[in-house]
C-alpha cells in the first residue's frame, strides 16, 4: 500500500513482519518490525503522513508513528485492544 503523502513509500506485510519500502530501493526495507501475532492488514493514515495502521490476528490494532516523533527518539507503538 503506498503512502498517499509520500508516493515512492509504501508498506507491506508478511505473516508477522511490516516494511516500509521506497521505490527505486529494492536492496532492502528502509524500516520494519516483527509483531507478537500474525497481521491481517495495513493501512496508511489518510490524515498524518508517518501513522501507520496494522490489524492482528488476535483482534487487535497496532498503530505506528515510523517518523519517530516520540520524545525518546523511537517509533512510537500504540495497541488499541478491541
Amino acid at each position: 500500500r503506498k503512502n498517499p503523502f509520500y508516493p515512492v513509500v509504501f508498506v507491506s506485510i508478511g505473516r508477522t513482519i511490516f516494511a516500509v519500502w521506497k521505490e527505486n530501493f529494492n536492496y532492502s526495507p528502509i524500516f520494519w518490525r516483527k509483531c507478537s501475532a500474525d497481521l491481517t492488514s495495513v493501512t496508511w493514515s489518510e490524515s498524518r503522513p508517518g501513522i501507520l495502521y496494522l490489524t492482528r490476528i488476535d483482534g487487535n490494532m497496532e498503530a505506528w508513528d515510523i517518523l519517530g516523533n516520540c520524545c525518546y527518539n523511537n517509533n512510537y507503538l500504540i495497541i488499541i485492544y478491541i
